[in-house]
């Protein structure tokens, strides 16, 4: 076989396997319906883990302080979170930046977010299949994933999701 032959093989197959990875990653293939659990400290050291908002409807919202995107959505996820924080709904912001809590606290320090903010490590990132930012994961009160938003998210679509998982929860209100 020509070389020329070989190397447009290897360009079709590298293709086609980008392809499906990418699709895959588009429509959330790669996660299973149940949110994977995880424990991280916030930016106090204190440990939180997403096993304690069992029951709650969680947003969690991978992002970094270098991110413009991600910047673009805190002053949305922060009305919504103050709308809706009172009717079992929370926000859980996760820091990707390598930095840690050196590169996020000036960050908060001039932020309008309220809502609590952790420190992703590694296995958490990988877990959740995280590999561009903003990248939220919308978990119901039974712990399953309900939407994965890629991007920076459409404020009118956060808030009519978590109405819809409000309206179904048992006891649930519309506020």
């Amino acid at each position: 076989m020509s070389q020329k032959k070989i190397f447009i093989a290897l360009f079709t197959a590298a293709l086609a396997l980008g392809g499906f990875f990418w699709l895959r990653r588009r429509t959330g293939g790669a996660l299973s319906d149940a949110a994977p659990g995880f424990q991280l400290s916030d930016t106090s050291g204190q440990t939180v883990s997403l096993s304690q908002f069992k029951g709650r409807t969680v947003l969690v919202n991978f992002w970094a302080t270098w991110c413009p995107a991600c910047q673009e959505e805190i002053p949305a996820l922060e009305s919504v979170y103050q709308r809706y924080r009172g009717s079992g709904f929370t926000i859980l912001g996760v820091s990707v930046d390598d930095g840690g809590k050196t590169a996020v606290l000036p960050f908060l320090a001039s932020s309008p977010i309220t809502y609590p903010v952790l420190l992703c490590d590694p296995e958490t990132a990988d877990a959740y299949h995280v590999y561009e930012l903003p990248d939220s994961f919308l978990i119901g009160p039974d712990g399953e994933i309900v939407r994965h938003y890629i991007g920076p998210i459409d404020p009118t679509d956060l808030e009519n999701d978590i109405l819809k998982l409000m309206s179904k929860a048992p006891g649930g209100k519309k506020t």
